[in-house]
């Protein structure tokens, strides 16, 4: 599974993960958002069992972008060009929209989000 493997941004040695900043009830940020819903802020969302199921389509995910990049068959993606991001984000999708996973380029790559739509 994802959480527990490595995985590389596509030829680069920088190491996919989580974000680790913070912690919600023992949890890495980022993990507690994969898994749960809700509005507001991170602590008030629950844990959503759907969520929770879709957990490996993350790795799903990175991989089929890392072997097809750049060329898009399965998937979307793009770098956000807000402003607000000090660096840079990269946003992968499902070609439907309904998943999307949120990397933050840094020193390493961390996942910094997951969207079910």
């Amino acid at each position: 599974m994802f959480v527990d493997c490595k995985m590389y941004w596509l030829d680069t040695n920088k190491v996919i993960s989580f974000r680790r900043e913070e912690e919600i009830d023992g949890r890495h940020a980022s993990f507690w958002h994969a898994i749960s819903g809700g509005s507001g802020a991170e602590c008030d969302r629950e844990l959503d069992l759907n969520r929770c199921r879709r957990l490996g389509w993350i790795g799903d995910l990175l991989d089929v972008f890392k072997h097809h990049y750049p060329h898009e068959d399965n998937f979307c993606w793009w770098k956000s060009p807000d402003p607000r991001w000090h660096n840079r984000r990269f946003l992968i999708s499902t070609s439907t929209f309904n998943y999307i996973v949120v990397l933050k380029s840094g020193r390493t790559m961390f996942s910094s989000s997951l969207r079910s739509m």
